[in-house]
This record gives structure tokens, C-alpha cells and sequence, in this order.
């Protein structure tokens, strides 16, 4: 089955399915990166090749458009020809060039930004730790430098006014930079010399500084591109209720700031402090340049729309500090559950996502819809039978050569049990916990949320930010009811977002 690499910076290493993106070149030396595009065959036997040519060696073969699925497409090459010739990327077929005779091409939805890409390439040429720390620190200079041509490029669109407001907030961002390395800093040097950890958090480090430098400069991106467009549209919707949720959000965010203070002593309290403060600085400066470029500087409700997508992204960074923490031995409760919920200060009004009930749904049998695959660890095999505890009708082998042998369809439930259809079309059932899936969570800072109800609205029993598997204790239509064990032992149990669920017991999914 699959491995079970922790840590953020083995989270890069998961990404390495996909392709290198091409980088665009542009005058003096800068690079320029522009959003990779996905394509689908419109041929068959379509060969792969070594470059863009029919001379191209042939490293492989796409067979149908159903069996290569969505293809990255991560470079193009003009050659004079009727069709330009494209690098595609595929998880099962591997990477090459192909004739753009037989590719279709559309926006895609999710695609690996180049300088992700690149970083994942580095990382697969030298996956130890010193080439981790290397391929990062290189890294980080390429989100610096295209930080610097955003915010530049953007200085030359923007009004004058406009030009002052993203002055007022990048000068806001540097301190904000700097105390935001303090506090990741803090966190894995206490987890690799008091905790005695191993050096992967050293890298973990190394990413945790890369990320703030990365995730500023893809907000300068996308400011970019709604600029140039033109369309600053905003959710119908705002109301006294988005300023309530961000007045939660606020809330737990400061929260958690104090939890991680609290748990790394006094001279970790004042870091965790200094960064909460530098945060709001930078994020209610940001929130006055949105505010100008939307119309709506004077609403508050405009304001709170802003504020609560920013304290949802520091919110996140956040738990993956106290979550890494929790991994390297420090004891911290877990939050989220109704007693560690923080309460308002006396005076403070409860908002009403802390008093929602977060008791766990689990009902005793239904129907489910999704696949799965066998996480059984006896190498005997595990036994499919008729009913609940009935006779072996099959016995499906134990990490077979071929995944298809051990995937399944899940169909219900039943007191533990879960009613399958076999790869061959046979039906029968499975005990539970033989069962499972692994997450979604390949993206650097992704966190999939255990909910207490089959409904992404629901309060979160616990959060993963691994692609580690889960095992199935039941379902309702799409979501799936897992069990998740953490690595001190611990256990979470919640439901499971269809969005989430991957079904392939070997690799990634798409």
C-alpha cells in the first residue's frame, strides 16, 4: 500500500505525478509563469515522445481518451508543422511530447503551478534531506523573484490611488514575512531539539518560510489578473451574516495564536504574539486595497468579506504548526471537539457556529456510493462473504500486482459491515475497518476537514494534513464514514468529503 511520509516536506515529494511546466521567457531574464492548461486525446495510440518531433524517441503510448484521462499540459513547440506539438503529463503514462493533431485543449481547473512543478522535479533528482533543503531554498528564490515582477506589473495598471493603497500594504507584508518565519522557526526548532525530531523538520521549516513568500505572491497573481480584466464582482450575498463569520473566524484565530504561544514558553508566547499583531496589520492594510479596487471601502460588510478569506488562510497555517507539534510529541488537545471549543470572553457575544452541535452522526446501516480498496495488512489475504459474517464467497489477495483486484465498489452498510462489488461484477461483503481510502491531500498547506454529518457545512471533528489512509466504518450516498488514527494514537472519526476520497491503493489520484 502506500507509504506513510510525514511532514510538509514530504508533501512535495507527492506531487512529483506531475510534469515539470514550461516557463515563458521574457525579456531580461525574468521568468514569466503562466497557469498550465489540461487536454484530452483525440486519437488513439497516440505515441509519447522523448521532443517535439516524429525523430522524438517514443517513451510511451496513450491509448484512448478514456484510459489517459485529463493530460497537463505543461509546454508547446511551434515547429512550422500544422500542429504545434505539446509536453503532456500523464500520472499512468508518464511525460512526453505529442502531436497537437490528437490533443484537445482546455482551461484546467486545478493545475500545478511551474514553479511547483520544478520544485517537485528537484526533489525527485535528490529526494534526500539536504536535496529537499536545496531544491526549497531554490524554491523560494523563484517565489521571491516572481513576487517582485507581480507587485512591479501591477504598480504600472493600478490608479494612482490604487498604486499607494498596494504600496501601504506590501510594506505592511515584509514585517509580517519576518515574524511569520520567527514563529515556524520556533516551532520546528523546539520540535527538533527539545522534542528530539529528525531533520525532515528542519526542511519542514524551510517549507513552512517558502509558503508565506508563495502564497503572498499568488494573491499578487490573481489581483493581477482581475485587474487587467477589469471584473471586480462580489458575492450578492454580503450581509451582517459574513461579518458575524468573521468575527468568528477572527475569534478562533486568536485563539489558536495564543495555544501555540502558550505551548512554546514564554519566549515562543512573544514570537506567537508579534506575529498575530504584524498579521492584522498586513491583512486590515490588504483588505483597505481590495476594498478601493471593489467599490466598497466603506461597507463593512465589504471589509468582512476580505477579512474572513484571509484569517481562513493564517487560520489553516496555524493548525498545520500545532498539527506538526502534535506529530513531533508535544501534547495538545485537539481542536475543534466541544470541549476544547473556545469560549467567548465574559461579555462577548457567542457566535453560533460555537454553540452548533458536534456530536457524531453514525447510523447503523444505508446505502453508500463510492469505491475503496483493501487496507487489511494480513497477508493471507482478506475474505469476501455472502452476508455479514457469513460464508467466503472469495478471498481477494493481499497487495496484488494489479490494483484493480483489490478496489472495490461500496454499495452499503450494515453494523460494521460493508456491501461490495468486486472488480469482476461479484457482490458480497467486507468487514469495515478491511476497507479504506487516502486523501486528497497533496498541495502544499491542504487539509481535509473530518465532519460530524455528511454535509461540508457541518462543524469539523478533526483536521489531516497528510495523504495518509483512513479506514471505512460506513457511508451515506458520496461520503464516506472513516476512522483516521493519529500518529501519537489517537483517533478521529468523521465524515469524509466525496471531493476528498481517493480510491487507488498505489498511487495519487487525479
Amino acid at each position: 500500500m502506500k507509504g506513510t511520509m510525514t511532514g510538509r516536506g514530504m508533501v512535495l515529494a507527492l506531487l512529483l505525478l506531475f510534469a515539470l511546466s514550461g516557463a515563458l521567457s521574457a525579456s531580461g531574464g525574468e521568468e514569466i509563469y503562466d497557469v498550465p492548461r489540461s487536454g484530452f486525446l483525440t486519437g488513439i495510440y497516440v505515441n509519447l515522445r522523448e521532443k517535439p518531433s516524429t525523430e522524438g524517441k517514443i517513451v510511451g503510448q496513450l491509448p484512448s481518451k478514456d484510459e489517459a484521462g485529463e493530460l497537463l499540459v505543461t509546454a508547446a513547440f511551434d515547429g512550422g508543422e500544422e500542429f504545434p506539438w505539446y509536453q503532456v503529463s500523464s500520472a499512468k503514462f508518464g511525460e512526453g511530447w505529442i502531436y497537437g493533431k490528437f490533443l484537445s485543449l482546455q482551461e484546467a481547473s486545478e493545475a500545478i503551478h511551474p514553479i511547483d512543478a520544478e520544485i517537485n522535479r528537484c526533489v525527485d533528482k535528490s529526494p534526500s534531506t539536504h536535496g529537499m533543503m536545496e531544491c526549497t531554498t531554490k524554491g523560494m528564490e523563484k517565489w521571491d523573484r516572481e513576487l517582485n515582477r507581480l507587485y512591479k506589473e501591477l504598480m504600472t495598471v493600478l490608479p494612482k490611488e490604487g498604486q499607494t493603497a498596494l504600496r501601504t500594504a506590501q510594506r505592511a507584508w515584509i514585517p509580517l514575512r519576518d515574524s511569520e518565519f520567527a514563529l515556524s522557526s520556533e516551532v520546528y526548532s523546539t520540535i527538533y531539539t527539545v522534542l528530539d525530531g529528525g531533520t525532515m523538520w528542519v526542511v519542514n521549516d524551510a517549507i513552512a518560510h517558502m509558503e508565506v513568500v508563495r502564497r503572498r505572491t499568488l494573491e499578487l497573481d490573481q489581483l493581477l489578473k482581475t485587474v487587467k480584466k477589469g471584473s471586480f464582482s462580489l458575492p450578492g450575498d454580503l450581509s451582517k451574516k459574513t461579518m458575524k463569520e468573521y468575527g468568528d473566524m477572527t475569534f478562533k484565530m486568536e485563539y489558536l495564536s495564543a495555544l501555540l504561544g502558550k505551548k512554546l514558553g514564554e519566549k515562543g508566547n512573544k514570537i506567537s504574539a508579534e506575529a498575530l499583531s504584524a498579521w492584522k496589520k498586513y491583512r486590515d492594510e490588504n483588505i483597505a486595497l481590495l476594498s478601493l479596487l471593489y467599490g466598497g471601502k466603506e461597507k463593512e460588510e465589504v471589509r468582512a468579506h476580505f477579512g474572513l478569506q484571509m484569517d481562513k488562510g493564517r487560520l489553516s497555517n496555524l493548525e498545520t504548526l500545532l498539527q506538526d507539534m502534535r506529530t513531533g510529541g508535544m501534547e495538545i488537545s485537539e481542536i475543534g471537539g466541544k470541549k476544547e471549543t473556545p469560549s467567548p470572553e465574559k461579555g462577548q457575544k457567542s457566535s453560533g457556529a460555537r454553540e452548533e452541535d458536534r456530536s457524531l452522526y453514525s447510523p447503523a446501516e444505508g446505502k453508500c456510493d463510492f469505491s475503496a480498496y483493501i487496507i487489511d495488512p494480513d497477508p493471507k489475504g482478506t475474505n469476501v462473504r455472502s452476508a455479514p459474517g457469513g460464508a467466503v464467497i472469495a478471498v481477494l489477495p493481499h497487495r496484488p500486482e494489479n490494483s484493480d483486484i483489490i478496489t472495490v465498489k461500496v454499495t452499503g452498510h450494515k453494523k460494521g459491515w460493508l456491501s461490495v462489488i468486486l472488480h469482476d461484477g461479484k457482490k458480497g461483503w467486507i468487514f469495515g475497518k478491511m476497507l479504506g481510502m487516502s486523501l486528497r491531500n497533496y498541495a502544499p498547506d491542504s487539509v481535509t476537514s473530518l465532519r460530524c454529518r455528511p454535509d461540508g457545512d457541518s462543524p469539523s471533528l478533526g483536521d489531516i494534513f497528510r495523504d495518509d489512509e483512513v479506514a471505512l466504518l460506513g457511508g451515506e450516498g458520496e461520503w464516506a464514514l472513516v476512522e483516521y488514527t493519529l500518529p501519537d494514537g489517537g483517533v478521529i472519526t468523521g465524515w469524509l468529503d466525496p471531493m476528498k476520497q481517493c480510491a487507488n491503493p498505489y498511487s495519487t489520484c487525479p
